[in-house]
């Protein structure tokens, strides 16, 4: 066992006054959810979002770096095993091994379904409704992803909840938009342990070709009908911004925020 010279981290951490240094993308989360503009009740569910939204970013960043860190790295020991082999009698496709890619891009998709179910959540503490998450209603041939949030909002008189019919215009636009491929991918992932979507650096080896392979014949890491893995995440994670943004001010409005932001300074 490994013994650390400054103590049980466990129990210092619960104990002594606690000094987080974070991460630019922790920043950036934490300007969107401020547990400072929310009442008290809220601050653990704040800081559950402004957490896997801090993720969501995280993964995203990471996955397009270990795809340009593994374009400069080059494939040579693959390209060598490839041109030992040529010519070859039928066309072959080869799948490159770059693991850091695919588990840096699966662990994103897991992180935006989590920030999806402690959004519901949110607004579920809002509404006075105890919603687990992001669930789905249906069979699961046929699943409506988000289903159960959707109806606990329509059986929600808009007294309580003033911007309920926005919330759910909002909801069913970004589940038509890339909510339910997400969730479709990243339970490829957690069921069924393969996402069979992704597709990593590869080639296709032709018969008869007795032309060296070089790294301008490797294509990037792509995704079933929608392209590559980089032009995916910058796409979605602007989707995953306006959601989040316009579902957070449904439930707290700027000026609520502000009013209660106020109040706690004058504590």
């Amino acid at each position: 066992m490994c013994v650390n010279n400054n103590g049980d981290a466990f129990y210092l951490k619960e104990t002594l006054p606690k000094i987080k240094l974070i991460s630019e993308t922790e920043w950036s989360a934490s300007a969107v959810f401020n547990p400072n503009e929310y009442p008290n009740s809220f601050k653990g569910l704040v800081d559950s979002c402004r957490s896997r939204f801090s993720s969501v970013l995280s993964y995203a960043i990471n996955t397009k770096e270990e795809i340009r860190k593994q374009r400069e790295r080059g494939f040579e020991a693959n390209l060598i095993s490839i041109n030992k082999v040529l010519p070859t009698q039928q066309d072959f496709f080869v799948e490159f091994s770059c693991p850091n890619i695919l588990s840096n891009f699966e662990a994103f998709l897991i992180s935006a379904k989590s920030l999806l179910d402690v959004l519901s959540r949110f607004l579920g503490r809002r509404i006075n409704l105890e919603i687990f998450g992001f669930n789905r209603s249906g069979s699961k041939s046929v699943p409506n992803y988000g289903g159960r949030l959707l109806n606990a909002l329509r059986n929600t008189s808009p007294s309580i909840l003033p911007s309920r019919d926005e919330i759910i215009d909002v909801l069913l636009k970004h589940k038509t938009k890339w909510i339910e491929r997400l969730i479709t991918m990243r339970d490829s992932v957690v069921h069924d342990g393969e996402l069979k979507e992704f597709v990593n650096f590869w080639t296709i080896v032709k018969a008869g070709r007795k032309r060296a392979y070089s790294s301008i014949d490797i294509s990037d890491p792509e995704l079933k009908d929608i392209g590559t893995v980089e032009e995916y995440l910058s796409e979605i994670i602007d989707s995953i911004k306006e959601f989040t943004f316009r579902f957070r001010d449904m439930v707290f409005s700027p000026d609520e925020r502000k009013t209660i932001f106020e109040a706690q300074k004058k504590k």
